[in-house]
């Protein structure tokens, strides 16, 4: 196997540096996956001697594990893993990455989940039950199956949550219909709308949490406390904003 030893690391060792094919061998990542990690900035630039010519040491084979390790085993989108390299620098990532584990494994400890109503016990349904309750079509059914609207528990059962959802879901639909030219696209783009700012949403808590800046246990605090408030405060803003639109159009018509 070709390799250079064209430095001295911080010990005093030459540094064993190799090209593209080796490093991909020996981290079981593709070469075209790495490139776009280092494109991103996840990972560093590798030394070039020429042009098409690249080397990496052997410290890219312990930064690279630590990234697969993190999105397969904590489900990190890429752009927060940077966040956490970026933190600490390059070179402390793998001898940090116990620390840096146990603050991801207490990330995903955060309870953001809506607590279930004393009144309302979650008692779960099967399909047709759900159906027969919410009187949400088949083929609606179906697509907020797909869509992940609804969502089966391990025995194929819905949770009280799912079969609000479901209710809410059927009686928009009775206005917002096939027939008066709203397919189910329209639902969807609102899931869609709600899925990412909820994700940016955790992302935010979660970067204070890799920084040092925020506590698991006052996370925890604030998402419990700020979350209803944020319930309260956007719907209002969404119908302000919706209302302006409507009498635009509106004026827009009388000209």
């Amino acid at each position: 196997m070709a390799t250079k030893s064209v430095a001295k690391s911080s010990e005093g060792k030459a540094k064993r540096y190799m090209k593209m094919k080796e490093l991909s061998e020996a981290t079981g990542v593709k070469a075209h996956t790495i490139r776009f990690y280092i494109s991103q900035g996840i990972l560093p630039k590798p030394d070039k001697p020429y042009k098409n010519m690249a080397y990496y040491d052997e410290g890219y084979i312990g930064l690279i594990k630590t990234i697969k390790k993190f999105q397969k085993e904590h489900f990190l989108p890429l752009e927060v893993i940077k966040k956490a390299i970026d933190d600490l620098g390059f070179d402390q990532v793998p001898s940090k990455e116990d620390e840096l584990t146990q603050k991801l494994f207490q990330a995903k400890q955060l309870d953001w989940v809506e607590p279930t109503s004393a009144s309302h016990p979650n008692t779960p349904v099967n399909k047709k039950a759900l159906s027969e309750i919410s009187k949400i079509s088949p083929k609606d059914l179906e697509k907020c199956l797909k869509a992940g609207i609804l969502i089966q528990d391990e025995n194929g059962l819905f949770d009280v949550q799912n079969v609000k959802v479901a209710t809410l879901i059927a009686q928009l639909r009775q206005h917002l219909c096939d027939e008066r030219g709203f397919s189910f696209d329209f639902i969807a783009l609102h899931n869609n709308f709600f899925h990412e700012m909820a994700d940016r949403q955790f992302k935010y808590f979660l970067t204070l949490i890799l920084k040092g800046k925020l506590a698991v246990p006052d996370a925890n605090e604030l998402a419990l406390k700020c979350v209803e408030l944020l319930y309260l405060v956007f719907p209002l803003l969404h119908r302000r904003y919706l209302n302006k639109k409507i009498k635009e159009s509106l004026s827009i018509g009388q000209k």
